[in-house]
């Protein structure tokens, strides 16, 4: 009869030691799929929900488009308030409620965002008035009272920083816009990331009367895949 040879102990924890770096190695790029998977889907869902709703809304008022929600005669709270009728078992986040998940959140951009000072910062964020789900996702609304208008912004350098004027205030350009509305979806709420493009996602509604998304959302529409780049905010750009 052969004798058995067994593993020896060493043999083993060495064994044991390759089996953890390469756990090690594959484990994060796993769950950050996965993760990834299920902004996806939660992406797909929140935005059939709103488009859905939003012609629900349409039908409902015998609109030939969806200007009659997003109407320039409206406030910001007054379309939101239209539209949170929509959902059943939602809940209404006007200004000053109280509640812990009505309070205003920040919002990364889709990848390193230069705070006009040299270091990241956030791009945007959303504040009360919003539309709070059942399942926790958000909706909001930013009305204007005209489409097509001129806004005034701060001027950058190629780096992102601000141009700063001889009064040591940032300098300021003025462009037009055609956008009567915006539209914030948030597929998981106040809950991490909270980041354009993984989560939050923007469209606008035109002077075309159309609704339009953005670059991130399409890659969600048609490719299946969500496209942002980590990062933490109050570090050199």
């Amino acid at each position: 009869m052969d004798k058995f040879n067994g593993f020896t102990l060493a043999e083993v924890l060495i064994t044991l030691g390759i089996i953890g770096v390469v756990a090690a190695m594959t484990l994060p790029t796993l769950l950050s799929k996965y993760k990834d998977k299920i902004l996806v889907s939660q992406a797909k869902k929140l935005y059939s929900e709103t488009l859905n709703s939003i012609k629900m809304y349409m039908s409902k008022n015998d609109c030939t488009n969806a200007s009659c929600l997003f109407d320039t005669s409206k406030s910001t709270d007054e379309v939101n308030r239209e539209f949170f009728k929509m959902f059943e078992g939602a809940t209404y986040c006007e200004q000053g409620n109280q509640k812990p998940l009505c309070q205003k959140y920040m919002v990364l951009g889709n990848k390193p965002q230069n705070n006009g000072y040299g270091e990241t910062g956030y791009s945007d964020n959303i504040s009360q008035p919003f539309i709070l789900l059942k399942t926790g996702a958000v909706i909001k609304f930013v009305q204007y009272s005209e489409c097509v208008r001129e806004t005034v912004t701060n001027k950058r350098d190629e780096n992102g920083n601000y141009i700063i004027g001889p009064d040591g205030k940032p300098q300021t350009e003025t462009i037009t816009t055609d956008v009567c509305a915006y539209i914030y979806i948030d597929s998981n709420g106040p809950k991490a990331p909270n980041q354009s493009g993984a989560d939050i996602f923007q469209l606008t509604f035109k002077s075309d009367n159309k609704i339009h998304n953005n670059i991130y959302l399409t890659r969600i529409l048609t490719e299946d895949r969500v496209e942002y780049t980590p990062y933490r905010t109050g570090v050199k750009y």
